[in-house]
C-alpha cells in the first residue's frame, strides 16, 4: 500500500504510537507476520504477533468483541523506512 493509504488504514482501527498492536490469525500467523512487517515497515515498532493466533486466545477463553471499535480520528505518524526495502534485480546481479 502507499503509505497515505496504510496511515489512513491504521488510524481506522485505532492504531497509533501511543498504543501497543497485537497481531493474530489462524493460518499459521502468515497473515499476522505479514501485518507485523507492514506495520514495522511504516514506522509502527510496537507491533507483537500473538502465539496460537486467535485459536489460543479462545482456548484461554480470553473475552472477544466484534464489529467497529469506538476509536477517534488518530493519526500514525510513519516513518518510510528505505533500510528494509530490497529490490530483487540489483540484488540477483550480485549473485
Amino acid at each position: 500500500p502507499t503509505v497515505d493509504d496504510f496511515e489512513l488504514d491504521m488510524a481506522e482501527c485505532g492504531v497509533d504510537n501511543d498504543r501497543l498492536v497485537v497481531v493474530y490469525d489462524d493460518f499459521g500467523s502468515l497473515a499476522a507476520a505479514r501485518a507485523r512487517w507492514l506495520l514495522r515497515h511504516f514506522g509502527k515498532y510496537d507491533v507483537k504477533v500473538l502465539d496460537g493466533g486467535s485459536q489460543a486466545w479462545r482456548d484461554e477463553r480470553l473475552p472477544l468483541e466484534s464489529g467497529p471499535g469506538p476509536y477517534p480520528h488518530l493519526t500514525l505518524p510513519t516513518i518510510y523506512s528505505l533500510l528494509i526495502t530490497v529490490h530483487a534485480a540489483p540484488l540477483t546481479q550480485k549473485l
